[in-house]
C-alpha cells in the first residue's frame, strides 16, 4: 500500500486500486493516479452500483466517499465510479 498512515492503513480489509480484490483492475484514471491510493468495497445490484471507501488527498487529509448509479448501463457507470473516486486523491480539500 502506498499510504501508510493509521487511518488508510485500518481500512486493510478493502480493495486498493490497481493491487487487489475488486480494485485490481482498476487505475483509478487514465494514467493511474490514484493507483494504490482509493481503498474501496463496490457493490452491484441489477441496474445500480456502488462505490464506498476512503482516499488520502493531496494535503494527506482521510477523505471518505459513497457513490451509487442507476440506470440501464451499470457496465459504463463503473468506470465513472472509478473516476469519481480517484478526482478525490487529486483534491486539495481546504
Amino acid at each position: 500500500m502506498t499510504d501508510t498512515t493509521p487511518e488508510v492503513s485500518s481500512a486493510t480489509g478493502t480493495a486498493t486500486t490497481g493491487t487487489s480484490g475488486t480494485g485490481a483492475s482498476t487505475a483509478g484514471t487514465p494514467n493511474g493516479d490514484a493507483r494504490g491510493y482509493v481503498r474501496a468495497k463496490t457493490g452491484t445490484l441489477t441496474g445500480t452500483n456502488a462505490l464506498a471507501g476512503v482516499v488520502p488527498d493531496v494535503d494527506g487529509r482521510l477523505l471518505v466517499f459513497a457513490f451509487m448509479s442507476n440506470g440501464p448501463d451499470p457496465v459504463g457507470a463503473r468506470p465513472r465510479l472509478d473516476a469519481l473516486a480517484a478526482a478525490l486523491r487529486g483534491c486539495g480539500c481546504r
